[in-house]
Parts: structure tokens; C-alpha cells; sequence
């Protein structure tokens, strides 16, 4: 007999769930990513903006649609079912708290930055200037306009730039750089033929 799958995300964009007590957490890109000044230049601004004005709400509404299909396909009063109907009724929570954010996140987050903590803002240099930065009392910035000539005002960054010109301060994707790990340490085992699905596995878990 045929039977349907159930929908619900594993790993949602922005959305996190605690298994241990059901809890579903938004989670908003203050902090984090993958490369250095992610947090405190541009890209912080566009991050938020992607998330306030339509990211995390189409995630949202993704999500909610899942359950309710799931929710549908359960016996009622079932266990997966109730911990569904929880989490569903949390989603539709933070559904409206967004709705209702969406034109006041920016004064709210320059309320937070300004307050005494440990998120210090610093304001970088990228190779091309951008305007969009709202850095509020940085710990450390560096210059980051132009002369009239398109020259970099910053004497740091023409330094660093001029000493270490093809530098990429990166960790890079996740996934990419465990693949290149995984294929260079099975490229160095002795291994006369090509390697089994046992040894890939190995290598794999040692990597991760």
C-alpha cells in the first residue's frame, strides 16, 4: 500500500527547533557567516534586510504549510501530531510578529547596538566601498572612502593590499571545504585501487 510522506523541513533557513522541549527559535542574522566583517558591514544590512522584508516570512509560510499537511495526515491526539500542532501554533506566532516588525526592525536594531554589550561593531574596509553600512559606535574601524581619484584613503588597506594582494580572508563554504579535505586525505592513503565506501566513510566522519 502506497503511504505519503511527511513534509516538514529538516533544516529550514533561519528557523531552528529545539527537540528537547519543542521550542521553535527565529533565528535573525545579527551575528554569524562565513566570511570576516559578515556581521558589521553591508552585508549585515542586506542580511537583515532579506530577512525582515520577505525572507524569513516565506520561510515561515513554507513551513507552516508543511505541517498543516502533516498535521492532516496524523491521527489525532497522536504524539507527532501534538508536538506538530505546538510548533504550528508557534510558527503562526512569529508569522505575526514579522508582519508587524517589518518597518520598524532597523530603529530597533540601532537601539540594541548602541546598548553596553559584548556585540562590539567593526567597521572594515572592503575593496569596494559600500553605503549601506549603519556601523553605530564602532570598537575599531578603518577609513573606508575614496580620494577623488578612486584611490583607497585607508594607508592600512593600501599596505595590506600592496603586501598581500591575492589574499582571501575566507573560511569558505562548509561543504566545499570538507569535500576538498575528504578527496586530498583519500588521495594520500595507499590505496592501489579506488577507495571502497567503507574507507570513504571513514575518512569522511574523521574530516566532519
Amino acid at each position: 500500500m502506497p503511504s505519503i510522506s511527511l513534509t516538514e523541513p529538516v533544516s529550514p533557513r533561519y528557523i531552528h527547533i529545539n527537540t528537547a522541549t519543542n521550542r521553535v527559535h527565529l533565528l535573525v542574522p545579527v551575528v554569524g557567516g562565513q566570511e570576516i566583517s559578515t556581521d558589521n558591514t553591508c552585508k549585515s544590512t542586506v542580511a537583515l534586510r532579506d530577512f525582515f522584508d520577505g525572507g524569513a516570512l516565506r520561510e515561515l509560510n513554507v513551513y507552516k504549510d508543511a505541517l498543516e499537511f502533516d498535521i492532516q495526515l496524523l491521527a489525532g491526539g497522536s504524539p507527532e501530531r501534538v508536538l506538530k500542532e505546538e510548533r504550528l501554533t508557534q510558527i503562526y506566532a512569529y508569522i505575526d510578529a514579522l508582519i508587524a516588525m517589518r518597518h520598524s526592525y532597523s530603529d530597533a536594531m540601532t537601539a540594541f547596538l548602541t546598548r553596553p554589550s559584548n556585540l562590539h561593531s567593526i567597521q572594515l574596509r572592503p575593496r569596494i566601498p559600500d553605503n549601506l553600512s549603519k556601523v553605530v559606535n564602532p570598537t575599531f574601524t578603518v577609513e573606508r572612502r575614496n580620494n577623488a581619484s578612486g584611490v583607497p584613503l585607508s594607508s592600512l588597506y593600501n599596505a595590506m593590499h600592496d603586501t598581500f594582494p591575492t589574499i582571501t580572508i575566507a573560511p569558505g563554504e562548509p561543504r566545499a571545504r570538507l569535500i576538498s579535505e575528504v578527496l586530498t586525505h583519500l588521495s594520500a592513503k595507499p590505496i592501489l585501487a579506488e577507495p571502497n565506501i567503507a574507507t570513504i566513510q571513514t575518512v569522511l566522519s574523521e574530516q566532519c
